[in-house]
């Protein structure tokens, strides 16, 4: 729960969040894609979340394939459902490895 007493990790609300969270969030996802190369083939999305930049992308460089990650399943499974594009990958069990020492 944020401070503000919203739950962001909620991913059945944190779309309607992005708005007030984001000031021209449209854009600023749409500036975002943009800057990713026009002959792409291959895009690694990190903090997917549900999938908003991800539609962007897939509007953008149609037939690239986007690798999606976030700490929140739940999250991925909105993406999933979200994102109608062939090449799509969702990562959702990370493992790190630590230093021992």
């Amino acid at each position: 729960m944020s401070r503000f007493g919203y739950d962001l990790e909620d991913p059945e609300t944190y779309d309607s969040l992005v708005p007030l969270a984001i000031p021209h969030w449209e854009a600023y996802y749409r500036s975002a894609a943009g800057l990713i190369p026009p002959g792409a083939r291959r895009v690694l999305e990190l903090a997917s979340g549900t999938g908003i930049l991800t539609t962007m992308i897939r509007e953008r460089i149609f037939g690239c394939e986007i690798v999606c990650i976030d700490k929140n399943p739940d999250m991925l499974a909105v993406a999933r459902r979200m994102v109608s594009c062939s090449v799509f990958t969702i990562v959702d069990q990370i493992t790190t490895r630590g230093n021992s020492e």
